[in-house]
């Protein structure tokens, strides 16, 4: 990207209007996203949190390894966001639990269920 913010612009318009020449449509697209403060989950993100709510079936090292890869993925959101950071020209705020967040527990379905399923 130009260092310059005048360049920058001019290069940000030439990608939106590669992306979609109708500058209206994307104004007002820009203008809901800013608006509506979308949250976009991936859907394997919510597959692998519902995995995590059954308690009664799988075993411990099942829900274990589950965790961690909850974990994995913020620590990749993460690291995504410092370039998103670096993008805006500002910082945003980011945190990643552990597997083991909750004393005692070491998975990430009480989170959604408040309860700490038995071993």
């Amino acid at each position: 990207m130009p260092s310059e913010p005048s360049d920058r612009y001019l290069e940000f318009c030439a990608h939106i209007r590669d992306l979609d020449p109708d500058c209206d449509r994307t104004e007002r697209i820009a203008t809901w996203w800013e608006r509506e403060h979308p949250i976009v989950i991936d859907p394997v993100l919510v597959d692998r949190c519902a995995f995590g709510l059954d308690t009664e079936t799988l075993e411990h090292d099942d829900l274990v390894r589950n965790a961690a890869a909850l974990t994995a993925f913020s620590r990749y959101a993460r690291e995504l966001a410092s370039d998103v950071d670096e993008a805006v020209g500002r910082p945003l705020r980011g945190f990643a639990p552990g597997p083991d967040w909750k004393a005692g527990c070491a998975y990430a379905s009480r989170v959604f269920t408040g309860r700490c399923p038995s071993r």
